[in-house]
């Protein structure tokens, strides 16, 4: 039963794959030749079993790699005429990608990450305000030294104000801060102030001198006054009879200083300088404390450094004699 069924269904295979009506089991043979010619057979019929499989296989795999790279056609196709595809290069700035689009590029990305950068790192300007009988504050602006780069804030918060004369830079700086350190006093001339409480103004006078000053004072009035190009090698400075007229106090919420910077001052140690309206100096301001309960660093304009340093000329920001 079984072998005259075995027979039939092999026959209809080999004459369906052949085209033609097989005869080859249509004859009566021994059983030890049909037993071989089965075996044979059997073989036969994996063998193209697995062919037609793999043909299956390829078939389907030739389709859907077709239909990929129809799909990526159409989808390069869909943008409209007349327009490339988005890129870094030549996607204007601030255009909207097409809706419908693929998510921009790495170089998109990197191109707004670059304007990101630059936008925060751009330089704040200061008007000075020239005065004629000594600075009213109320009508003087102010500036906000609140760009806190490497520590919290603490909740501290400093601001400055400049005028001037025909003889003197005038400079109210004041800090609202509840743990105030003053340990150095007013008649220190090696105070190094930066470690109380302290308030600071940098300012590079003459454009082409690579120099600048700093204005280092703490609640007390003590002042460290430098010169130098850079951060290390600076000269101290002492100023006699009481040039810069410093006054310091305590206030409800912190401690304000004031003094003034007399333009013959700065012409011993830059003789070029001669301030008129409209000349531009670069300067900063700062706030710090390395030894208070809160260890903190403020400034005006964004200084660009990984590392606490506020002796970075480059970073400065513009101060306009009005």
């Amino acid at each position: 039963m079984f072998e005259e069924l075995f027979r039939r269904r092999i026959g209809e295979l080999i004459g369906g794959v052949s085209g033609r009506e097989s005869i080859l089991f249509s004859m009566p043979m021994p059983s030890a030749e049909m037993g071989f010619i089965m075996k044979k057979l059997a073989f036969i019929a994996v063998a193209i079993a697995v062919a037609v499989s793999l043909m299956v296989v390829v078939a389907v795999c030739g389709c859907t790699a077709q239909g990929g790279d129809d799909a990526e056609e159409a989808a390069r196709s869909s943008v409209p005429s007349g327009l490339s595809e988005p890129s870094g290069s030549n996607v204007p700035s601030g255009s909207n990608v097409l809706s419908g689009s693929s998510a921009p590029s790495r170089s998109s990305a990197q191109s707004a990450g670059s304007q990101g950068a630059s936008a925060s790192a751009s330089v704040k300007n200061y008007t000075i305000e020239r005065v004629d009988a000594g600075p009213n504050w109320d009508d003087i602006d102010q500036l906000d030294i609140d760009d806190a780069a490497w520590t919290d804030s603490f909740g501290i918060m400093a601001h400055a104000q400049l005028s001037y004369d025909q003889q003197a830079i005038y400079v109210h700086m004041w800090a609202e801060e509840q743990d105030v350190r003053a340990t150095y006093s007013k008649d220190d001339l090696l105070a190094n102030c930066y470690e109380d409480s302290c308030l600071e103004f940098f300012v590079a006078p003459v454009a082409d001198d690579e120099r600048y000053l700093n204005f280092e004072l703490n609640p007390n009035g003590a002042i460290c006054n430098e010169i130098g190009a850079q951060k290390q090698g600076r000269i101290r400075l002492i100023a006699a009879n009481d040039a810069f007229e410093v006054s310091s106090s305590r206030t409800d919420d912190g401690w304000e200083v004031f003094y003034q910077i007399p333009f013959d001052y700065i012409r011993t140690l830059y003789p070029s300088f001669e301030p008129q309206a409209g000349m531009q100096m670069k300067g900063n301001f700062y706030k710090c404390g390395n030894l208070t309960a809160n260890k903190h660093y403020l400034a005006w304009n964004h200084v660009d450094s990984d590392t606490p340093n506020f002796h970075v000329p480059g970073s400065f920001g513009v101060l306009v004699f009005g």
